[in-house]
């Protein structure tokens, strides 16, 4: 049909979002009876949007408490019809925080997708990257993959989709940029340069 979906996050801790259509008129996305996606008490960190195969979007962020000592990353399914279907818990950790980090997203071929995202473990050190999936139907895989765990600080990543229901991860840390091959039933390839 034409258009984008355009989100953003504010300083009172809200995700916005509206469509752009086509025909250039503008609706707002939100919730039913609600101004915004999401919003929170919380400290929101990385954001990041997918479009999906039926016209919508998946989108995708992280999340800290205000003493930082647990952090979650949850989505959103928008139709392309403005409809915001409820919130989904991807990921819940006490063991990390997500203030200066990094989610990335990708589709996954069947109107679902691919999230990473880079968990820090109150250094910079000790930095390392997690997949799940996130199947159209709302459900996920129940365990983070594991994608590198390599000591070193992590400065960059992105993902994209491999077009069989995988993704190619790549990063970069201090000294030379990897990749990763993500397939589709969640085995890896070795890391490549």
């Amino acid at each position: 049909n034409g258009g984008a979906i355009v989100v953003w996050k504010t300083n009172t801790q809200s995700i916005l979002g509206k469509f752009l259509r086509s025909d250039g008129t503008v609706e707002p996305i939100a919730r039913v009876g609600e101004e915004s996606i999401h919003s929170t008490e919380n400290y929101l960190a990385p954001l990041d949007v997918t479009r999906n195969e039926n016209g919508g979007a998946i989108v995708v962020w992280g999340e800290a408490n205000i003493d930082n000592t647990e952090g979650e990353i949850s989505a959103r399914f928008i139709g392309s019809d403005g409809i915001v279907d409820p919130e989904i818990e991807i990921y819940n950790s006490n063991n990390i925080f997500f203030i200066n980090s990094t989610i990335v997203s990708t589709i996954d071929g069947s109107n679902g997708a691919i999230v990473i995202w880079i968990e820090n473990y109150f250094d910079i050190i000790n930095q390392r990257i997690f997949a799940k999936f996130l199947r159209a139907d709302g459900t996920f895989s129940p365990e983070p993959i594991l994608i590198q765990d390599e000591e070193g600080e992590i400065s960059f990543i992105d993902v994209t989709t491999d077009g069989s229901g995988g993704a190619v991860i790549i990063w970069k840390d201090t000294s030379s940029i990897f990749g990763k091959f993500l397939r589709s039933d969640g085995t890896l390839s070795e890391t490549f340069l």
